[in-house]
């Protein structure tokens, strides 16, 4: 089971402050079938400001991915005397997206299923998801990568872009910024997504979804490569792959036990 997550922001400087959506996918690795969609609008039009750089390389001329963010007016009539509109959404967002996170850990728990936390950007996303999580929930609340059903346990989190850099760097090939399109091609791979990547949240974590799942594809396609290298090498070096070939072959589990 796959759960990815990508977030918008303003580039302000305190991490705890600028978010403004927050999507997430739950997907099955092995058939690519979406289970769930997690969206939470955060959006405050003439509230939230933008720096000047974020403004004019990102946002700019992108006002309807803005408009289809923006808040629920709703949720906003909602906001407490002791709390601004920012502060409310923000709260609101980060108890509602952890939330979700721990729900889908726990079912995947209790059916048995590798459950992987995916993002595009480990540094950027985890970060301020997690400024929000020191912020507004309590302190003993597990943060990015630790498990939220859990807390002692040291999670999983993959990240598309680096993973697919790594792949190409690996086998020669120069980085380049479509990386994923470069995979598919050197494999024979359907496309990427059909989802778009259009800076809605909700709809890129669908896309790193799949880029994820694509990214197994090229895993299994090696499994032959990776077992000769096993019996040469030892499997304590091949380590950090099992994680992806978990995902597809059940069986690589069973025989590490």
């Amino acid at each position: 089971m796959i759960l990815a997550f990508d977030i918008e922001h303003t580039d302000f400087p305190d991490p705890a402050k600028g978010v403004i959506a927050i999507g997430g996918v739950v997907k099955d690795a092995q058939t690519g079938r979406c289970l769930n969609i997690f969206k939470f609008p955060m959006y405050i039009q003439n509230v939230h400001s933008f720096s000047k750089r974020c403004w004019n390389e990102f946002w700019k001329g992108k006002e309807d991915v803005l408009e289809q963010i923006k808040a629920s007016p709703k949720l906003l009539n909602d906001c407490p005397i002791d709390k601004t509109p920012i502060e409310h959404i923000e709260y609101q967002a980060i108890f509602a997206f952890t939330n979700w996170c721990r729900e889908w850990e726990a079912l995947a728990r209790v059916q048995g299923k590798t459950f992987t936390r995916v993002t595009d950007n480990k540094l950027a996303d985890p970060v301020r998801l997690n400024a929000l999580i020191r912020k507004y929930l309590p302190p003993e609340h597990p943060v990015f990568p630790y498990s939220f059903t859990n807390p002692a346990e040291y999670g999983k989190l993959w990240e598309t872009n680096s993973m697919a850099r790594g792949y190409l760097l690996a086998n020669g090939i120069p980085d380049e910024n479509k990386v994923g399109h470069l995979i598919r091609e050197i494999h024979g791979l359907p496309k990427v997504s059909n989802v778009p990547y259009d800076h809605v949240p909700w709809n890129d974590a669908a896309y790193i979804a799949d880029s994820y799942i694509q990214l197994l594809r090229v895993a299994v396609l090696r499994e032959s490569k990776l077992a000769e290298l096993e019996a040469k090498l030892g499997r304590e070096t091949l380590e950090p792959y099992e994680g992806l070939l978990e995902h597809i072959d059940p069986r690589r589990k069973k025989r590490k036990t």
